[in-house]
C-alpha cells in the first residue's frame, strides 16, 4: 500500500480541499503519513497568494531533488493555486516533479496518480490546458469520487463556484476561474468572505465536485 505525504498551504479552503482528497485518495487504496521520509508520495497542496508560503513550496520541492535522484518511484505531487498558475513550464524548471493537479481538477489525481506510478511519466491536468494524452481517456472514464464524510470542520462554501472578484489591480491569479451563476431555479449558498487565491470564497475545488461539503484536516504549513 503506497503511503501519502500531504502537506497543506493558505487558506481554510485548501485545508478542506486537503481532506477531501484524502478521502479520496483513501477510497483509492492510499494510506496516508505524517512522515516525510516514510512516504512513497509527496504532494503539496499550494496557494499562491503569499510570498513566503511559495518559497515554502519551493524549498521543500527543491530539497527533495537528491532524494528523487536517489529513489525515482518517488512521487512529488504539486497542488492547486501554484500548479494552475504556473502550469506546464513548472515540469521542464524542476524536473522532479511528477504531477501536476489545478485546484479545479482535483477530482481526476487518482488517475494522475495511477498513470504516474505505472509509466513513471509526467502528468498534469490543469484548468486551462489539455490533461496529459496518456490519461486523457482513463479521466474521462474515471467514476466520481465517494462523498466526504461529516467533520466538525467549520467553513462557509462560496456563493457559487469560481471567482466573484476581478480587480484590474489585484496580483493575484484566479486559478479557479471565473464566478459561475447557478441555474435558473437553483437556490445559491450563501456564506463565503475568503479571497485566498483570488477566489472570491474558495470555489471550483473538490468541494464542487462532491457538491458542496464540510470537511478539515490535512497538515498547514
Amino acid at each position: 500500500m503506497k503511503k501519502i505525504y500531504l502537506e497543506t498551504f493558505g487558506c481554510q479552503m485548501n485545508t478542506l480541499d486537503s481532506e477531501l482528497v484524502e478521502t479520496q485518495l483513501r477510497a483509492h487504496g492510499y494510506d496516508f503519513t505524517d512522515s516525510l521520509e516514510a512516504a512513497d508520495i509527496i504532494l503539496y497542496n499550494t496557494c499562491s497568494v503569499r510570498d513566503k508560503s511559495e518559497q515554502k513550496v519551493w524549498s521543500r520541492i527543491g530539497s527533495l531533488k537528491p532524494r528523487k535522484k536517489q529513489n525515482p518511484s518517488l512521487i512529488i505531487g504539486v497542488l492547486g493555486c501554484m500548479a494552475e498558475r504556473d502550469g506546464k513550464p513548472l515540469l521542464n524548471r524542476m524536473k522532479q516533479i511528477d504531477l501536476l493537479c489545478g485546484p479545479s481538477q482535483l477530482h481526476q489525481l487518482p488517475t494522475l496518480l495511477e498513470t504516474a506510478i505505472n509509466t513513471g511519466r509526467q502528468q498534469y491536468a490543469l484548468k486551462h490546458t489539455s490533461p496529459t494524452p496518456i490519461t486523457d481517456h482513463l479521466i474521462r472514464s474515471s467514476p466520481p469520487p465517494p462523498p466526504p464524510p461529516k467533520t466538525n470542520f467549520q467553513t462557509s462554501p462560496p456563493p457559487f463556484p469560481g471567482a466573484k472578484q476581478n480587480f484590474s489591480s489585484s496580483p493575484v491569479p484566479f486559478p479557479r476561474g471565473a464566478g459561475k451563476a447557478p441555474a435558473p431555479g437553483e437556490k445559491p449558498r450563501r456564506g463565503g468572505k475568503s479571497f485566498c487565491c483570488g477566489r472570491g470564497g474558495g470555489g471550483g475545488g473538490l468541494e464542487n465536485w462532491f457538491g458542496g461539503g464540510r470537511g478539515g484536516g490535512g497538515r498547514s504549513g
